[in-house]
């Protein structure tokens, strides 16, 4: 599960998980914000991203959000696999609307 999918329901509280939720979702909660950040490559320029990580900082504020505007989609998944194959740090979530890729 992806930081932003594992800090989006419960606020890093103690409250229950929705149903579904696997047991260990406070964990995955409490992993994400000790990570501290989220680096997303897209298509999208940081305008566009702007109120979805405004709302997400509400959320989850101890957890920095950068993104990284790419020129293509397919730019997207060729850095992640150079960066992979090096055993560089990587984005954690692509943004792209690429089907093939």
């Amino acid at each position: 599960m992806s930081v932003l999918g594992a800090t989006m329901g419960l606020r890093g509280t103690a409250q229950a998980a929705p149903n579904g939720y696997p047991e260990n979702y406070q964990k995955i909660i409490d992993d994400a914000h000790n990570e501290g950040s989220l680096l997303i490559y897209s298509i999208m320029s940081p305008e566009n991203w702007r109120p979805v990580i405004e709302g997400f900082n509400k959320l989850s504020p101890k957890i920095k959000v950068e993104t990284l505007d790419l020129p293509a989609s397919r730019e997207s998944f060729e850095r992640y696999l150079a960066e992979r194959s090096t055993n560089s740090r990587t984005c954690d979530l692509i943004a792209t609307a690429d089907p093939g890729g």
